[in-house]
């Protein structure tokens, strides 16, 4: 998002000269439980700039973090929009992605009554295949805060499959979420529901 100036991305032209010119320094700064270079050439550059790693989830925090600071009291929709547009790209050219995010908690998005609302609270609904059966056996049960905006909302396009890969990629649920509780009957005995 524009509303973020402190992080850039190196090209591979870049990344690739700079491996090819610093080859040596780079095997002597190499340590041996490390597979690829990134982190030796993050220490031999480290006193001229500061490179942050090829990790993208610290830059996933970093744009989540930073939205989270951009929100103020007002409307905040546009603010989310920017972010899962950046989210989206970065999930688009991150093939490797495994998993979802789920190391990042209040990931703020929109749900479909246009309250902002976190990630892990939310749901998908009719707008999206995966959810409508969710909705039909959650209907009266669910509010509209609790199911997430279309993607129409956000801006985003693409086939429907990696949209829902993406947001569930972002911690939304696509069932209900459970919840183990136990009853105390009495002083010696408990049941797990």
């Amino acid at each position: 998002p524009d509303y973020i100036k402190d992080v850039e991305f190196i090209s591979n032209e870049l990344y690739e000269t700079i491996r090819n010119e610093f080859r040596e320094e780079i095997k002597n700064e190499k340590k041996e439980n490390e597979s690829g270079d990134a982190r030796a050439i993050k220490r031999l550059l480290d006193p001229v700039v500061n490179i942050g790693l090829d990790d993208i989830t610290g830059v996933i925090q970093h744009i989540i973090s930073e939205t989270k600071n951009k929100m103020d009291d007002g409307d905040n929709t546009e603010i989310i929009k920017l972010m899962v547009a950046s989210l989206f790209s970065i999930f688009k050219m991150n093939e490797d992605r495994k998993g979802n995010l789920s190391t990042i908690e209040k990931i703020p998005l929109i749900a479909r009554d246009g309250s902002i609302v976190y990630s892990e609270d939310l749901y998908f609904g009719k707008e999206y295949n995966c959810g409508t059966k969710t909705e039909l056996i959650f209907e009266g049960v669910f509010e509209n805060n609790q199911y997430l905006a279309s993607a129409a909302d956000y801006g985003i396009q693409d086939n429907e499959e990696t949209i829902i890969s993406f947001f569930t990629w972002l911690n939304v649920n696509h069932f209900g979420k459970y919840l183990m509780l136990v009853k105390d009957f009495d002083r010696w005995n408990g049941d797990g529901f």
